[in-house]
This record gives C-alpha cells, sequence and structure tokens, in this order.
C-alpha cells in the first residue's frame, strides 16, 4: 500500500496517520508512506506519531518511508516494523 503525506505534520496528521496504518495493516504487509510533498514535520507530530507507532498490533506489517522527510520518520520507528 502506498500513502503520500502533504501539508504539514502536526498531532492531528499523526493520529489520521495512525488510524490509517491500523486499518493497512490487516489487509497488507508492507506499506510505503511518501513524506516528499510535506511543508514541514512538527515536532510534536513526530513524537505523536513515535509514542503511538508502537501500541500498533502488526507484526507482520513492514513500513518503509520515502522523501526528503522520510529519516525523521525512520529514527522513531521500532526496528522489527521497517521495511
Amino acid at each position: 500500500m502506498y500513502i503520500e503525506l502533504a501539508g504539514q505534520f502536526d498531532g492531528s496528521s499523526a493520529c489520521q496517520l495512525l488510524n490509517d496504518l491500523k486499518r493497512a495493516a490487516h489487509t497488507y504487509s508492507v506499506i510505503t508512506v511518501d513524506t516528499a510533498a510535506l511543508h514541514a514535520a512538527e515536532p510534536f507530530g513526530l513524537g505523536v506519531f513515535e509514542k503511538k507507532l508502537g501500541l500498533l498490533k502488526c507484526p507482520e506489517t513492514h513500513l518503509g518511508f520515502t522523501g526528503k522527510n522520510a529519516p525523521d520518520f525512520i529514527e522513531r520507528m521500532p526496528v522489527r516494523m521497517r521495511a
């Protein structure tokens, strides 16, 4: 599955992404999130993402990030989920 993020990544965006990932994890084993269209990844949004990502129950799902903001997300992911 492919998800494209755009605009500002704030706390609300983090919750939306996490909800999308939760739904998709039951269907897809690999999910790619493209961050190229993000203007900024706010620290608060990244913190919400980091804190709640570990709560997702999707042991078989691998998550990958692409785009200029990808490193901000990858460094916050549990190793077990990295694609």
